[in-house]
Parts: structure tokens; C-alpha cells; sequence
């Protein structure tokens, strides 16, 4: 694997940084919420971010951290996702999720490799 990235769809922007950091703990994507996944204390690296200020698709390269995170993801078969996480404002984005109608509008992982 030599690079990966993360694709999003924006729909309502905002003029703020919006940092993606790894998951350090298993949750249910039924039953969680911001508080039960406590994700300021099971946070870890920064693996990229992005600034939505317009609508569209976003397409972040994962930093080394990042793509180490994939690696492991592939090794190891678990994978807690990611966080999407603003820097401070309180103007935040909505953008497509995993369950949109329109496929293409999902997010999405990219793995590059040799």
C-alpha cells in the first residue's frame, strides 16, 4: 500500500478546519452516540483534514499516520473508523453518509498499492 484517502461529500459548508482522527475503540454504529463513544478519551492520531468552504467532494490523502492506520485495518481485519472533528466552530457541515440513496455520493476509501 503506498497512499489512501478518504472522499466526502459536503452539502452545507463551513469556513472551518475539520481534522479526521483515528478511533481507538470499538463501537456500534446501531446504538452510538457522541457521548457513549467518548471520542475526545479513545481519539489517536490526525490522519488528515480538510476545509469544506464550498459544497462538493473533498478528496483527503492521509498523512503516514494514516495510511499506517489502513495497514492496520487490512492486518489486523478491525476497523473503528475514523473521527470527523471541527477545530472550534460552531457552524458545522452536514455531508452525505454511507446510508445516501445516490451511491456515488457516499464516502468513500481509496487504497492505492503495488
Amino acid at each position: 500500500m503506498t497512499a489512501a484517502s478518504i472522499t466526502v461529500r459536503v452539502y452545507n459548508q463551513t469556513n472551518s478546519v475539520y481534522g479526521f482522527w483515528e478511533m481507538q475503540g470499538a463501537w456500534n454504529e446501531a446504538g452510538v452516540t457522541w457521548n457513549n463513544a467518548q471520542p475526545l478519551s479513545n481519539r489517536g492520531d490526525q490522519v488528515g483534514s480538510f476545509s469544506p468552504t464550498s459544497q462538493g467532494g473533498y478528496t483527503i490523502n492521509l498523512n503516514a499516520d494514516g495510511v499506517a492506520l489502513v495497514h492496520r485495518w487490512i492486518d489486523s481485519g478491525v476497523n473503528d473508523g475514523v473521527l470527523i472533528q471541527s477545530g472550534g466552530t460552531n457552524n458545522g457541515i452536514d455531508m452525505r453518509s454511507s446510508e445516501y440513496g445516490t451511491q456515488n455520493q457516499r464516502p468513500t476509501l481509496t487504497i492505492s498499492y503495488q
